[in-house]
C-alpha cells in the first residue's frame, strides 16, 4: 500500500475528481431533480473518472509522454516535465463528459435507446411514473381544477419525479360556466390541490408538424 503522503492525496484527487465534475455538470445542466443515492452517485463518478484518466493518458501519450506503467499518471502530474497544460486538459475532459451527459439526459437519448430496444417485444417498460411520462410528450394541455374550471394553455414547467405535482402554463384560457380569459394573465401556476384532471389537447410531436407546415407554407 502506497504511503499516505500529501502528493499521494493529491494524486487520489486528481483520479477521482474528474467524474465528479462531469457528474455535477451533468446534474446540473441536464436539470436533473429526482434525487440521486450516494451509491450511483459513486459509481457514475468512478466509471466516468475512468473514462477521463484513459482518455487523458492516450492524449497524453500521443504528445510524447511515457506512459507505460501504473505511476505514468503520477509521472505526468508530479514528473520533472509538468506542465499547467496537463491539469487544464484533464479538467477540460470532465468538463466535456459532463456536457455529452447533459446533452444526454435533455436529448432523452437513453429513452430514445430504450424504445429501441423494448419495440422488439411486444412488452412496454417506462422508466418514469405515468405524471412525467404524460407532461414530457404534451405541447398543450387542458387542467379540469379542483373548483370544476377548466383553464388550457401551452405546457411551459412541470414538476419531475418525487416533487409535488404543479404545472406553469403559458397564455393560458379559462373556461368556467361562460368562456372568459383573464386579462394581462401570459403565465398561471397551477398547485397539486388545484389540479383534478388532465387532458393533453396537442402532443410535442404534432406542435412541431403544425410549425413546420406553417414555415413551409410561408
Amino acid at each position: 500500500m502506497p504511503p499516505l503522503t500529501p502528493q499521494n492525496l493529491i494524486l487520489s484527487l486528481l483520479l477521482i475528481a474528474p467524474g465528479f465534475i462531469a457528474f455535477f455538470v451533468a446534474v446540473t445542466i441536464g436539470a436533473v431533480e429526482s434525487e440521486v443515492s450516494n451509491g450511483r452517485v459513486l459509481i457514475v463518478s468512478l466509471v466516468s473518472s475512468i473514462l477521463v484518466d484513459t482518455l487523458f493518458l492516450t492524449i497524453a501519450d500521443f504528445a510524447g509522454e511515457s506512459v507505460n506503467d501504473p505511476y505514468a499518471f503520477q509521472e505526468i502530474i508530479f514528473g520533472s516535465n509538468f506542465s499547467p497544460k496537463y491539469v487544464a486538459l484533464l479538467i477540460g475532459l470532465s468538463l466535456l463528459l459532463g456536457l455529452f451527459y447533459s446533452i444526454s439526459i435533455i436529448l432523452d437519448l437513453q429513452g430514445k435507446a430504450r424504445t429501441l430496444m423494448w419495440s422488439l417485444s411486444d412488452k412496454n417498460r417506462f422508466p418514469w411514473q405515468p405524471w412525467e411520462g404524460m407532461m414530457q410528450d404534451s405541447a398543450v394541455v387542458q387542467v379540469q381544477t379542483s373548483d370544476e374550471e377548466l383553464v388550457k394553455g401551452f405546457l411551459h414547467e412541470y414538476s419531475r419525479a418525487e416533487r409535488p405535482r404543479q404545472l406553469r402554463l403559458k397564455t393560458p384560457q379559462w373556461f368556467g360556466e361562460q368562456e372568459w380569459n383573464p386579462p394581462e394573465e401570459t403565465d398561471v401556476l397551477l398547485l397539486e390541490d388545484d389540479i383534478s384532471r388532465i387532458s393533453v389537447l396537442m402532443t410535442v410531436d404534432r406542435y412541431e408538424e403544425i410549425a413546420q407546415e406553417m414555415e413551409e407554407g410561408e
